[in-house]
């Protein structure tokens, strides 16, 4: 099995900044962002605890060959670069506003100690220009490097880094003697959970939740950021299963399907605001059943989702698709969709708490949502 100690491969001191630049490898956990004995990747700079690998990840023969989480999932290809890109712009675009905070002290990269501590610099305008140029070839790709973005912030900058994965042995991780180490658990002492990290965390994580949603249905995930008239209204391909669904506490609302899970069913409800929810099954209505059964209070906000459910109907028996006027939609007019969606909602405060009332609800297992009629925001 092929490890990678702390204080180098093959045992020796490493100790000039020379021989630090010649590391072909990652001094880090790229799961747990902490230092130890690794198993190094064949295929890239990554290093991973054993530990921290799930078991389909383990190493269980003796060759000398392994290729870390990372590199097998990209492995993948999921579209053409051009659609790719349409795609990935307006989640560049969001995670350049939200980068924001990590840029007020300046590039990181010209501290004194940054190349000593991070082996693969990456920032948010790189992620920009190797989106712009095609460079991905696959979602999982893009997402590695967000995921080396927050990985490299915690490293220079503290937290609390955690092992996700266990074998029941505990979090022991067995730390070698070498300055890069004492200096890492130096800054952890001084800087824990730092805003950089903080920041850092949250754009991971939103970034993560915006490829869900794109490979859930790149349709939805375009039309709801490209947000020409009557977007919602559009078929997507496959059609979404039309249904009334009904939250507790309120009546039958129109809704398309976005997922099932068990006995919970993921919907996003027609009208003004298209919220998310996750609707128990027995609180679901086929489409198609007369709609006196249902008891609804016919409320002003009920008839416009109503009205809007027509509309697309209407459009699913015209064969009636988006189509944008262009193939690919260019960077500044994602950027654009992109802060005139910022602006109204910062425009409103209470808008601003409906959109993360809408993101919490989005989770399956959240406790509280809101129903579409319980907004009367004007915009």
């Amino acid at each position: 099995m092929k490890h990678h100690q702390i204080h180098g491969r093959e045992g020796k001191s490493v100790n000039s900044p020379e021989d630090w630049e010649t590391e072909t490898h990652d001094w880090y956990c790229f799961e747990c962002h902490l230092p130890g004995e690794v198993m190094i990747c064949d295929q890239c700079f990554r290093v991973y605890h054993p530990k921290c690998l799930p078991d389909d990840m383990k190493l269980r023969d003796s060759s000398n060959h392994w290729q870390c989480p990372v590199c097998k999932s990209m492995k993948k290809k999921n579209l053409n670069k051009q659609e790719m890109g349409k795609y990935l712009r307006f989640i560049v675009s969001r995670m350049k506003e939200r980068a924001i905070e990590l840029n007020k002290k300046g590039k990181d990269t010209k501290h004194p100690m940054y190349r000593r501590l991070v082996h693969t610099a990456i920032d948010v305008s790189t992620i920009n220009e190797k989106v712009n140029e095609g460079k991905y070839r696959s979602y999982e790709e893009f997402k590695a490097d967000a995921q080396l973005l927050l990985h490299n912030t915690i490293i220079f900058y503290g937290g609390t880094p955690t092992v996700s994965r266990s074998n029941g042995g505990g979090n022991e991780i067995t730390v070698m003697g070498r300055f890069k180490t004492d200096y890492y658990l130096l800054i952890n002492q001084n800087k824990n959970d730092s805003e950089q990290t903080d920041v850092a965390k949250v754009l991971y994580t939103d970034t993560c939740h915006e490829l869900d949603e794109l490979q859930l249905c790149k349709n939805c995930f375009y039309l709801s950021n490209a947000r020409p008239d009557n977007w919602f209204c559009y078929p997507c391909i496959p059609n979404h299963e039309l249904v009334w669904a009904k939250m507790k506490g309120f009546g039958f609302w129109p809704a398309k399907v976005m997922q099932k899970e068990d006995n919970q069913v993921d919907v996003r409800f027609f009208g003004h605001h298209h919220q998310r929810a996750w609707i128990p099954s027995e609180n679901i209505q086929e489409i198609t059943i007369n709609v006196h059964q249902l008891h609804v209070k016919r409320s002003m906000g009920w008839k416009k989702a109503c009205d809007e459910l027509e509309l697309h109907q209407r459009f699913l028996r015209e064969g009636r698709f988006w189509k944008s006027k262009g193939e690919d939609k260019g960077e500044e007019e994602a950027e654009s969709s992109i802060s005139s969606t910022s602006n109204e909602q910062a425009s409103d405060q209470q808008l601003k708490f409906a959109v993360k009332i809408l993101h919490f609800s989005t989770n399956k297992n959240a406790s509280f949502v809101l129903h579409p009629s319980a907004f009367q925001i004007k915009l």
